[in-house]
């Protein structure tokens, strides 16, 4: 049997395969029975034409944006966790914790460890006015409850 370099790409997608005369399938919850020759060739053929149209690049070309993106977020997330120990809360502009976060939400909307994120911020600033109050920093406490309110964590 050929196989061509898209069909190879997306067989080596599939976890768990055994080629001996017949092919079996163990990926996700249910076993899949055995599938004959004739059905591998089949889809072999139709993986290679696809890959011909076109389909396959496109598909390869997500997954492959996909995977930046993940990288990005997850140098994203280590840079805003240095910028909260440095205290680089909402400030300096382009450098700070909160607008890393923000950009996280932009790329992946819903991402728990951006939200959880940003909470801490607010959750630091929270700390920070009570601190400010207790010690008689009326206005220094203000300052933090309005930069708290300015995260808007969503």
């Amino acid at each position: 049997m050929v196989v061509g370099p898209a069909a190879l790409y997306l067989l080596s997608a599939l976890s768990s395969l055994s080629l001996d005369g017949d092919l079996k399938i163990r990926n996700g919850p249910a076993y899949l029975p055995k599938v004959r020759a004739e059905s591998v060739n089949r889809v072999v053929a139709d993986l290679n034409s696809a890959a011909d149209s076109g389909i396959v690049s496109a598909t390869q070309q997500s997954m492959s944006s996909t995977y930046e993106v993940d990288r990005s977020v997850e140098k994203l997330l280590q840079s805003a966790a240095r910028d909260i120990s440095a205290m680089r809360l909402t400030t300096p502009h382009r450098n700070n914790a909160k607008e890393k976060y923000r950009t996280i939400l932009q790329l992946q909307p819903g991402c728990s460890e951006a939200i959880k994120g940003l909470e801490n911020i607010v959750s630091i600033y929270l700390a920070m006015s009570r601190a400010s109050v207790r010690e008689g920093k009326f206005l220094q406490a203000r300052t933090y409850l309005n930069r708290a309110r300015d995260v808007r964590v969503f």
